[in-house]
């Protein structure tokens, strides 16, 4: 297993659909009653994996085409089967197999394994100032994939009448962060300077990818709606989540007709991790 799967496993909640199942019925029914009320056709779900956030053999009874959008395949299509048996509700689903930040999992798999092999290859010389360097070289990398796929993004979205990105974009980065908070903690206190220090560097640095990239990502989703795109982020005013805080900033401050409210996301019960989510609906030009 690579450790790209590992890190990945470890995203992965188990009782999801089960935990989900208030948010799951609410978020459905929103999209439903934004189809009826913009007489929508089409829909896309971005960052879809499972669809345990979305009933979406309910959708396929009042959309005619639904587009699921993540760059794992083998989730989507477990979406899929869930649907139920063959035939017309799933025939109305397409997979679309690439990511908002333009980062596939073939590149995500490379940057981890270069940061091992790096930090490995020094042995007993490795020191938290070299580790800090050795990061901000692949991050660095990273960026620039990022910064190349910006520019493509409104030609890899699917158009669609309306666009749903629901928590999303606090996922964006999470599994670099997490890694790189991983590495750092296994680096020794005696190998040089507190790593506390590369952990705020490093957090800060993808604070900044984010700040770049999140505005152009917001725009090319709502740019890729004809009718609405539905936005749900993590929000907590006190303790803001990195890449929710950027989205609805960046959703505020486009400046057209927008819809916001609040509803409670109960994500990890066994963990106690319950969420306030802003729903926000900007409406498209048609």
């Amino acid at each position: 297993m690579s450790i790209f799967e590992e890190i990945s496993k470890k995203f992965c909640l188990p009782n999801a659909w089960n935990d989900w199942v208030k948010y799951r019925d609410s978020l459905t029914n929103l999209i439903i009653g934004y189809g009826r009320k913009t007489d929508s056709k089409t829909v896309s779900i971005i960052g879809a994996g499972r669809c345990n956030d979305v009933y979406l053999s309910r959708l396929t009874e009042h959309f005619e085409k639904i587009v699921l959008f993540d760059y794992d395949f083998d989730s989507m299509k477990e979406a899929i089967v869930s649907c139920g048996p063959e035939g017309r509700s799933r025939d109305r689903v397409e997979i679309r197999v690439s990511s908002l930040t333009g980062l596939k999992k073939e590149d995500l798999e490379n940057f981890f394994e270069k940061v091992m092999m790096r930090t490995r290859g020094l042995g007993s010389d490795l020191t938290f100032e070299k580790l800090e360097t050795i990061l901000s070289e692949e991050i660095e990398a990273l960026k620039l994939v990022i910064t190349e796929s910006m520019g493509n993004l409104h030609m890899v979205l699917p158009k669609t009448d309306i666009m749903v990105c629901n928590g999303v974009f606090s996922q964006l980065l999470s599994t670099i962060s997490f890694f790189l908070r991983s590495v750092i903690a296994s680096v020794p206190e005696s190998f040089g300077t507190d790593g506390g220090s590369v952990v705020k560097k490093m957090e800060k640095k993808l604070h900044e990818i984010n700040n770049e990239m999140i505005p152009d990502i917001v725009s090319s989703v709502v740019g890729a709606s004809k009718k609405a795109a539905v936005f749900g982020n993590e929000y907590l005013e006190t303790r803001p989540v990195e890449g929710a805080l950027q989205c609805i900033d960046a959703i505020r401050r486009l400046g057209r007709k927008t819809e916001e409210f609040t509803g409670i996301w109960d994500f990890n019960r066994a963990a106690g991790v319950r969420y306030e989510m802003l729903i926000q609906t900007v409406y498209g030009k048609t």
